[in-house]
């Protein structure tokens, strides 16, 4: 398996990303949305608090996490490399292809290095997260993406 060790606890990476997320949630609300007053609050108001929010609660988990020892964490590298190509895939084929196959192609490379799943339990996942995405979007939220198409 290829897996490449950091020294850091879980607390510590887990509450840089939570501090990170926020403070990016709160500065582009802050530069696209206004916030308004406390006594007529803007658009901006709530997004800018729950990303502050969400910044403290980090701040305060990586604080936390130096108390202890921090112990090793292990971080697979093919696991990014599938989820990210899954991301890509998906905004490529979302729009030339539609909604469904995009969802099949994203589940199937997010899946590739999985061990533990069949190719019929992929395909199976695939077609159930392909169904429920069509059942979803276009259908039940009325948002206009093409279920299927095939380019010419």
């Amino acid at each position: 398996m290829n897996l490449t060790r950091i020294a850091a606890s879980r607390d510590a990476v887990g509450g840089a990303a939570l501090l990170v997320i926020g403070i990016c949630v709160a500065i582009y609300a802050l530069m696209h949305y206004e916030l308004g007053s406390l006594n007529r609050m803007g658009p901006g108001m709530v997004p800018v608090l729950l990303g502050a929010l969400l910044a403290i609660l980090g701040g305060v988990l990586v604080g936390s996490s130096f108390r202890n020892n921090p112990g090793f964490i292990d971080f697979d590298l093919r696991a990014l490399f599938a989820i990210t190509m899954g991301a890509v895939a998906f905004a490529l084929l979302l729009e030339t292809f539609g909604l469904a196959p995009a969802v099949v192609c994203t589940s199937l490379a997010t899946t590739i290095f999985e061990t533990r799943l069949t190719w019929r339990a992929r395909l199976c996942l695939a077609a159930a997260l392909a169904a429920i995405a069509v059942a979803l979007f276009p259908l039940a939220l009325g948002m206009h993406i093409s279920i299927a198409r095939w380019p010419l």
